[in-house]
């Protein structure tokens, strides 16, 4: 813009700062120096001629707006000066938002890059934004499976101004960027950037795993963005000593790409990983149901009945025990007496029935597993692993202290029958390939297509990988996997590059794509 335009430009909306300052009607904006920042900008936009505002404009708009009123309060056309502002009313349209879905919006831009390897933007209309919901009873109460309640989204926001009565009226779509055209303004990393930084350390995962009895209450499903209904769930399950934030990148990247953001959302498990891997499986199992009764209750979503879960190390063997059946197998390894036949309280008999005997969950259709210990790893067995084991806190303890895992209670272990199994394993013990959980599991079918993603080092023996440092060749390998990548990398495959273009595309032949 020229000297001489800036000028006139300034003579063109002078008059109209001064009107805002006395148009101040009970659903207007109360301060005058924020109406007026908020009618420049709208006068901006008018002398632009009809049609969709620039992102500059777009954004300052925004922040003058809310800085008087809060999202909350848009749903209801809000007086600007002479100008009335409206907020598109989403309906049934899944790509918009409403604005009292929201706290509070940042221009997603003030969002520094911090630790992804990737800021993951979308050139086109209108301006970017993180949509922020603060955790409340009342908001957990609508989202059960985010935190508290809370999100962060990404938000694409498109003024369209004129055209309509007077043309001094201006219409806002606040668009779910996941789910918006692709000619819109996105930023998919800015919240995922804020996110981490608020999820769970690895110093606390160390601890979850060495103390599960602090962290079992924190154990279940976790939503970065609210439930929606047309996508196919994608599950990533973290590994021993691990968190979800492991799965950042991934997350990153397979939300930014057209042809998976589209069809499908992501959620979390998180777990304490000391605790016995057949409780933590149930702990993931009543997790995925709480959350079907909770939004398919009536289970017409055919996009549920998709389900996908991806598991790292430890969290690949929680995710075969989701698509597999147990019959007696696995109570058979603690009593020779069949389990109907044996005395115990009710509460002892509910937990042992939740960890030892499950069938394949139905709306889960395809699994990938990333780096695990089917047959075991030694390294559980070795020194280290020794040495780690006696430091991690029996699960007897905790069993007493489970509460509401994904609003399923969990009971206590009874003192006398627990005597019954002598030691309780940890979840080390059942990474030992001479642990009976291990050599039983290995040989139960995957009930589901399944694919495996394995660590090489760069280290091969006549044609086959050796080990990824952890967990070697002859356990992660799967003779029913329907395919099988190899990832030049450590134990942590699927933080390597090469990684999310396979998930992208076993995602794609899940879709039915080829």
């Amino acid at each position: 813009m020229t000297r001489t335009s800036k000028a006139g430009f300034r003579h063109l909306i002078q008059p109209l700062m001064m009107i805002c300052l006395l148009t101040v009607g009970a659903s207007g904006l109360n301060s005058a120096a924020a109406q007026s920042r908020a009618t420049a900008c709208l006068a901006q936009m008018e002398a632009k001629g009809p049609g969709v505002a620039a992102g500059p404009a777009t954004t300052q708009f925004i922040l003058a707006l809310q800085q008087e009123l809060a999202p909350g309060n848009w749903n209801k056309p809000v007086m600007v000066g002479p100008y009335k502002v409206t907020f598109a009313n989403p309906g049934r349209n899944p790509s918009l938002w409403s604005p009292d879905d929201f706290d509070k919006l940042i221009p997603a831009a003030t969002v520094p890059q911090g630790e992804l390897r990737k800021r993951l933007v979308q050139k086109g209309k209108g301006a970017a934004f993180v949509g922020i919901r603060t955790p409340s009873d009342e908001h957990k109460a609508v989202h059960p499976f985010t935190k508290g309640g809370a999100y962060l989204a990404p938000v694409s926001v498109v003024v369209e101004f004129g055209g309509l009565t007077d043309g001094r009226e201006a219409v806002v779509y606040l668009y779910n960027s996941t789910s918006a055209p692709e000619d819109l303004e996105a930023d998919f990393t800015a919240p995922v950037e804020i996110a981490i930084k608020e999820s769970m350390t690895y110093r606390q995962a160390t601890m979850a795993m060495l103390r599960p009895g602090k962290y079992v209450h924190s154990a279940g499903l976790q939503m970065p963005l609210p439930y929606q209904p047309g996508k196919i769930p994608v599950v990533f399950v973290h590994g021993l000593d691990s968190a979800p934030r492991t799965w950042e990148n991934v997350y990153n990247e397979l939300g930014a790409a057209p042809s998976i953001r589209e069809h499908y959302q992501f959620w979390f498990f998180r777990y304490p990983t000391g605790e016995p891997v057949p409780l933590s499986a149930a702990q993931l199992r009543q997790s995925l149901q709480a959350a079907r009764a909770f939004y398919d209750p009536k289970r017409k979503n055919k996009s549920f009945e998709e389900m996908v879960i991806i598991g790292h190390s430890m969290g690949g063997m929680l995710t075969r025990m989701q698509v597999t059946e147990s019959g007696d197998a696995f109570w058979n390894l603690l009593s020779t007496t069949p389990f109907d036949q044996m005395a115990m309280p009710d509460a002892d008999r509910d937990i042992f029935k939740s960890c030892l005997f499950f069938q394949p969950q139905p709306f889960v259709k395809r699994v990938v597993f990333v780096s695990t210990p089917h047959k075991g790893s030694n390294l559980a067995s070795g020194g280290a692993g020794l040495l780690m084991d006696r430091f991690i806190q029996s699960p007897v303890a905790i069993m007493g202290a489970a509460g509401n895992m994904a609003n399923v209670v969990v009971p206590g272990i009874s003192p006398d029958f627990a005597a019954i199994l002598k030691e309780i394993p940890t979840g080390l013990d059942n990474l030992k390939p001479e642990n009976g959980f291990v050599r039983l599991l290995q040989v139960q079918p995957v009930h589901v297509p399944c694919h495996s993603l394995i660590g090489t080092q760069g280290l091969f023996r006549n044609g086959k990988p050796v080990t990824d440092g952890v967990v070697p060749y002859w356990s992660s390998h799967l003779d029913c996997a329907q395919s099988e990548f190899w990832v030049p990398s450590g134990h942590e495959a699927h933080n390597h590059p090469m990684a999310v273009p396979e998930f992208e595309r076993i995602l794609k032949l899940h879709l039915g794509f080829q």
